[in-house]
């Protein structure tokens, strides 16, 4: 707060995390021949002929918020190991409620991540979202756990080796489910850890498959358990129940993003950085956020 407490220091060090030494145009994305203004944050690209700064073409752009609370914002977020609220947020930043939610939301654009083909040792397991429907897992052997009307069905996939986790909301929790977003994720050959649900059955003929029964109250078999993902379940379930108290199906990848992130990167002490590096490409417009 002592350090970005005015705006031209905000758009120096985004301008300095965006591009670095070499200034590239967010509209026709040349480097051929960048005009400066006499700021120094203000630009006019030769080829296109446009003018920009630094927000454009971020979660800043067009927006009527001054960069230092945005900095605020983004520290706040990223810090707060279970999220904060956009009515707490909106008090610590004096905006009013509706801006605090937009912000967050444009935040969480930047914490958007994911596996793609990954190797190492792996775990995966499902939770439900919301609703007051009895616990889903008590049918381990279901094919096909859609988690009832009000309970929305999640997926986690940890990589232990690279400490990292992504997770995403599902139709079903079904063999299409494993082929559809499992399978692409993992590199095959690579060792992953479930428990005993069917649904997993079909992953021991492209990988190294290990489970532990948690219906027999075995929990960890050897290198063989699921307490990594456990773990970042229960974390998200204290923010959901303590800090958000409801998050929609519309709006839950986004969260879901922001846990992900915060707890893969919870070691590294430049996470604030990190994320403003994130910025460019990810604007989420009001009008696209209530459609």
């Amino acid at each position: 707060m002592n350090h970005f407490n005015t705006e031209e220091k905000c758009l120096e060090f985004l301008k300095g995390q965006r591009w670095g030494n070499t200034i590239i145009c967010p509209h026709c994305e040349s480097d051929n021949k960048i005009y400066t203004y006499k700021t120094g944050l203000k630009f006019r690209c030769y080829d296109c002929g446009r003018n920009f700064n630094p927000k454009v073409g971020t979660i800043f752009q067009r927006t009527h918020v001054e960069l230092p609370k945005w900095f605020i914002a983004i520290y706040l977020i990223t810090c707060h190991s279970k999220g904060i609220s956009s009515i707490q947020l909106s008090k610590d930043l004096k905006i009013t409620q509706k801006t605090a939610w937009f912000m967050a939301h444009r935040i969480r654009e930047a914490y958007l991540s994911d596996f793609d083909n990954e190797s190492g040792t792996f775990e995966i397991d499902e939770t439900y979202i919301g609703g007051k429907n009895k616990n889903k897992h008590a049918d381990k052997k279901s094919h096909n756990m859609l988690g009832g009307s009000d309970k929305i069905p999640v997926v986690g996939i940890v990589n232990r080796e690279e400490k990292s986790v992504v997770a995403f909301p599902v139709q079903s929790v079904g063999l299409s489910m494993v082929k559809n977003e499992i399978v692409p994720r993992i590199k095959r050959g690579a060792t992953i850890n479930t428990d005993e649900a069917t649904v997993y059955t079909d992953l021991q003929y492209d990988y190294d498959h290990f489970t532990v029964n948690h219906g027999r109250k075995n929990w960890k078999n050897g290198l063989s358990h699921t307490n990594t993902i456990e773990g970042f379940w229960s974390l998200f379930k204290r923010g959901y129940i303590g800090i958000y108290h409801y998050m929609s199906k519309k709006h839950l990848q986004r969260y879901l993003n922001e846990f992900a992130y915060r707890y893969s990167n919870r070691d590294k002490q430049e996470i604030f950085t990190s994320i403003i590096s994130r910025v460019s490409g990810k604007r989420l417009s009001y009008k696209s956020l209530i459609a």
